[in-house]
Order: structure tokens, then C-alpha cells, then sequence
């Protein structure tokens, strides 16, 4: 199972409404597929950083900028940050550690109890 099926089923037992391999249109009109869709009164959208390249992310983060409506993060696992980020991260970026951290940074920003 990949993370964001992992972090899907943890959701879905914290009876978030989640969707994953969602496709969004964007502001631009570029229909979009983001890795997992939450809704939880608010909606947030979740793009995984899956290859470590700064094309990739510059590619990766631009989707999360045009997904209006959506809180949109994009997810770094922290080695891939450290190499790409010197001194500053984008604001709209969560790194992680591992698949725990990962859930409790993502349960925070959607205020679901974790159990």
C-alpha cells in the first residue's frame, strides 16, 4: 500500500470525506490529478512530491498553486527537502519524516482527531 493509500484509510477512519487520484480543473483550465482530495468543511488537496528533482517539484508545486478553492499542500519527504530547499521552503509545502508525521501534520491542518 503507498502512503497516500495509507494516509487515505487513516482519514476515512476519522470520517473524513477523501478521494484519491482526484482530477481538479484548475484556474488556468488545465485539468489536474492530485494524489488525495480531503473534505472536512473545508476542501484540501494533496500533491506527493514522488520524484526528488527540482523540475519535478517546480512542475509539481505550479498544480498546487492554480487548484483555486482548494487548500493545496505539496508533500516532501524531508531527505528530498534537504535537498532541495537551502533556506526557505514554499508555505504551502509539509515535509515528513515518515508516514506517521505525515498524518499527524495532515490531521492538524484538517482538525480530525487522531486515535
Amino acid at each position: 500500500m503507498t502512503i497516500i493509500e495509507e494516509l487515505a484509510s487513516a482519514l476515512k477512519k476519522r470520517k473524513a470525506n477523501v478521494v484519491v487520484k482526484a482530477r481538479v480543473k484548475g484556474m488556468s483550465g488545465i485539468e489536474h490529478e492530485v494524489d488525495l482530495l480531503v473534505r472536512n468543511g473545508e476542501k484540501y488537496a494533496f500533491v506527493l512530491l514522488n520524484e526528488c528533482s527540482c523540475e519535478n517539484f517546480i512542475k509539481q508545486f505550479v498544480k498546487t498553486v492554480d487548484l483555486h478553492g482548494y487548500k493545496s499542500y505539496l508533500l516532501v519527504e524531508s531527505s528530498c527537502a534537504e535537498k532541495l530547499f537551502e533556506s526557505i521552503k514554499p508555505k504551502s509545502t509539509i515535509i515528513y519524516t515518515d508516514e506517521k508525521d505525515l498524518l499527524s501534520k495532515i490531521l492538524s491542518l484538517v482538525e480530525l482527531k487522531q486515535s
